[in-house]
């Protein structure tokens, strides 16, 4: 700009300077010399006009060219540097840098795979060139997002890929310049469908467990080789010799009876021997009341650090107990009735028997016939 003023005014300054002398020189009428400087003016306008024009064209040519260059170091800047492309390339996750209309800058082998399209026609497109409508507009909202706040976000997306749908962890953030300006995003997406796919067999298999666990009617513990209560579970908290928070960190020894103690510590050392223990029963007085339980000890598999842990199923057979019991005495009674009945009957038999020789005696024949009670011998042949 300073050169251009100066320029001008230099032409000027000398234009007027020997136009005027030359003029008094050529001219001596006053009227001739009025329509000379009359021309002169309008010469000088003309010149003076030129000189303008070429000056300006030539500042604006620099000037343009200074903006190109501008925008091409600019667009130098905002691409990703080799280093970066490198590491890109060599990731298994996928990859990718957008400039500030949501067009990719940077787009790796593995985020190309998951489209189907080589990295040549994924660059300068967005995401509604590469994805279903829906999908594509809420990328696009996540990267006006980010680029409006500068914060980086984590996200759980179900995105469209050549192997159908896939869940990737997606991280996103802004792109900064040397100055710290804003001028595009970056993302790091990684599949994690088969992990997801794993959390959710787990979650169903724990439920399964629960709900297998809740339609158990037994007590379950989860006792270590010393007896120390690790785990609790009990729907009816009334059959357990202490409330949860009590048992759980203490032994068996600290709670239960010494008897039901030593019962339950030679279940653990049998099932830490074979495997499993059944059968072993023992007693407790909960609320003034005598109660049978039956215990089932499993040994659970071994964990790296970890001593010996045993799963400890224990039910109630109260009511089962006194149903055996009644039983045992229906027995009982119902054997003194056979009992009874069988000598009843051998005296019935007896008394025929009296009956009938009494009768020969009196030269009458027999009354009753006792035939099925004689004994005939087994003759062998």
């Amino acid at each position: 700009m300073l050169s251009v003023v100066s320029t001008y005014a230099a032409f000027a300054a000398l234009w007027i300077l020997l136009s005027d002398r030359a003029v008094g020189l050529l001219f001596t009428d006053h009227e001739t010399m009025v329509r000379a400087s009359t021309v002169k003016g309008w010469f000088f306008v003309a010149v003076t006009s030129l000189l303008l024009y070429v000056l300006v064209r030539r500042m604006a040519a620099a000037l343009a060219a200074g903006h190109a260059r501008e925008l091409a170091m600019e667009r130098e800047r905002e691409q990703p540097p080799p280093m970066l492309v490198a590491i890109a390339e060599a990731s298994t996750d996928a990859i990718f840098a957008k400039d500030e209309q949501g067009r990719y800058v940077l787009f790796n082998n593995a985020a190309s795979r998951n489209v189907g399209k080589p990295v040549e026609q994924v660059l300068g497109r967005d995401d509604r060139d590469l994805f279903p409508p829906p999908q594509a507009q809420q990328m696009l909202a996540i990267h006006r997002r980010v680029l409006a706040t500068g914060l980086s976000e984590t996200s759980e997306e179900w995105v469209w890929t050549v192997n159908g749908e896939r869940v990737f962890q997606t991280t996103r953030g802004p792109l900064r310049g040397a100055e710290g300006r804003i001028f595009g995003t970056y993302g790091i997406a990684r599949d994690i469908t088969e992990q997801k796919r794993a959390e959710q067999a787990q979650r169903l298999l724990a439920d399964d467990i629960s709900a297998t666990l809740q339609a158990l009617p037994d007590l379950l513990f989860e006792l270590d080789a010393q007896g120390r209560y690790v785990k609790v579970k009990a729907l009816r908290e009334s059959e357990l010799a202490a409330p949860p928070d009590q048992l759980l960190g203490s032994t068996v020894q600290d709670v239960l009876p010494a008897d039901a103690a030593h019962t339950v510590m030679q279940a653990l050392q049998a099932a830490g021997r074979e495997g499993t223990d059944t059968g072993r029963t023992m007693q407790l007085v909960l609320d003034g009341q005598l109660h049978h339980f039956e215990l089932s000890v499993a040994r659970k598999p071994a964990v790296a650090g970890q001593g010996d842990r045993f799963i400890v199923l224990s039910r109630d057979i109260t009511s089962r107990k006194a149903v055996e019991a009644e039983l045992r005495q229906r027995n009982d009674e119902l054997e003194r009735f056979n009992h009874a009945a069988i000598e009843r009957e051998v005296r019935m038999v007896a008394l025929k028997r009296e009956v009938n020789e009494l009768a020969v005696a009196a030269g009458h024949p027999a009354r009753y016939d006792v035939a099925f009670a004689e004994c005939k011998p087994v003759t062998r042949g």
